[in-house]
Formats: structure tokens, sequence, C-alpha cells
């Protein structure tokens, strides 16, 4: 079964507490907030937060890294770059 976290602000859906919750059982897609992170933050804080996603929820194996929806036209392309990059 796969777990795709959607809401970033809704508490049970922080990767910390969906690893713990259902780390092991569970793979999880995607997550990577889509609302702001993604559209205005800056490449460093995108691949930040990949990198939290990809250790927290990439234990056991079980991270499939994506965006929480589809990649929307306010995101800047160095943004989606440096979600996949692996520096």
């Amino acid at each position: 079964m796969c777990l795709i976290p959607s809401s970033r602000r809704a508490p049970a859906c922080k990767p910390e507490n969906l690893q713990r919750e259902f780390g092991g059982r569970l793979s999880f897609h995607g997550g990577i907030d889509m609302q702001n992170l993604l559209p205005k933050g800056s490449p460093a804080e995108v691949a930040a937060e990949v990198r939290r996603y990809s250790e927290v929820l990439g234990q056991h194996g079980g991270y499939i890294l994506g965006p929480a929806h589809l990649f929307q036209p306010d995101v800047p392309p160095e943004n989606i770059l440096a979600m996949y990059r692996n520096d």
C-alpha cells in the first residue's frame, strides 16, 4: 500500500508522524509542498525539504519523491530541478 501525504499543514501528515505511525508497513509518495515551498521557496529551501522527507520517510526504503500534487505553472523551473538533484 502507498500513502500520499497531501496536507503538510495537518499535524498527522508531518513526515515524522507518518513514519512513526505507518513506517515499515506502507510506502509514501509525494508530499513536497505545492502551495508555498515549490512556487515561492528558494532552490536551497526546496533541496532541504526534499532531504528531510527523503531521510524521514525513506527509512525502510519506503519513499517515492514527488510533489504533493501536479506541478503548477507558478513553480519556477529551478525549484523543480532542485527537487530532483542530489547535490
